[in-house]
């Protein structure tokens, strides 16, 4: 689903084919408004679908996995597995398959946010639209358990905590603080499926290019260091600069330089590396040699050489 950085739909896609098999096909859900802004036509391997949302949201934000079942059903998407994604996941390697139903299957590392617990004990790692290669029968499972893939309260769980808590122990969430996407279905895999998470990193989460461009518009095309600077304080949580660089690689910031991209974060000039590994596969040149700069100017040098002066 891409609600917002809709310039990076096509980066995104040209990552997906160059990472999938031809057997695989991409389904990108999106507005009306931004497949007519983008001039996004279906072919033998992507299918755009007009998202209308039945509830829409003042922020701009856009609730798609509350819808995601009808979707399945309106679009007749019945495969044999899903590939969970947000628009701002890159692959930086080929994903291996596998052929075991009953394991998920994660192309990003794991994190300690929402883990599922039993007590101390953590019996189930987070499941979500993070790069995750999920059995097509556990999804249309859980759509007939009544699972709602959005943030809900309360779950299946909370109405049936007794039942569940009798057989696992007390079962809390890690950095619980509000329901997020995907709380029910992560419950439903670890309580009713019993599924396990198999991580196999070969993708990266440029995270933060989407937000931005919800939260401050006035930074998709260009911005002072100040201000900059100013967002990064309100949003802590995530690179700032990251977030820019995934919007100089699409071409929407015409210059750079005035950045101090050595405050980049350790894992920014990480991703960056990787994605310079293999992007030349499916990047065009100019992406390519924009985002190629963007590693000189983390490790301190001007776009001749020269070493920055601060």
């Amino acid at each position: 689903m891409v609600g917002q950085f809709p310039d990076g739909i096509d980066l995104h896609v040209r990552n997906l084919r160059w990472s999938l098999t031809a057997d695989d096909h991409i389904f990108v859900v999106t507005t009306m408004p931004i497949i007519d802004e983008m001039k996004l036509t279906n072919d033998d391997r992507v299918t755009y679908i007009p998202f209308h949302p039945q509830e829409p949201v003042p922020t701009g934000f856009i609730n798609f996995w509350r819808e995601f079942p009808e979707i399945l059903e309106e679009h007749d998407i019945d495969p044999e597995w899903f590939l969970l994604m947000e628009a701002d996941i890159w692959f930086f390697a080929r994903p291996p398959i596998h052929d075991d139903p009953h394991i998920i299957r994660s192309f990003l590392p794991q994190g300690s946010y929402r883990n599922i617990l039993a007590g101390a004990k953590s019996i189930h790692p987070r499941v979500w639209e993070g790069a995750q290669l999920i059995h097509g029968n556990i999804i249309r499972n859980a759509i007939d358990f009544g699972i709602d893939f959005s943030f809900v309260h309360p779950t299946f769980l909370d109405k049936n905590r007794k039942k569940y808590e009798d057989r696992f122990g007390p079962i809390t969430m890690s950095m619980y603080k509000h329901p997020d996407t995907m709380d029910e279905f992560g419950l439903y895999c670890a309580l009713e499926e019993k599924t396990a998470i198999d991580y196999c990193v070969k993708a990266l989460h440029l995270r933060g290019p989407e937000c931005l461009h919800r939260q401050f518009p006035d930074l998709y095309r260009g911005g002072s260091r100040e201000r900059v600077a100013e967002i990064q304080k309100k949003m802590p949580y995530f690179d700032v600069l990251l977030a820019i660089a995934a919007y100089y690689t699409a071409g929407l910031w015409g210059h750079i330089e005035h950045l101090d991209w050595t405050k980049a974060w350790p894992e920014s000039k990480r991703d960056i590396d990787r994605l310079l590994i293999t992007g030349i596969e499916w990047m065009g040149f100019h992406e390519y040699t924009r985002l190629d700069s963007l590693r000189l100017l983390m490790q301190g040098f001007t776009p001749n050489g020269k070493t920055q002066r601060r």
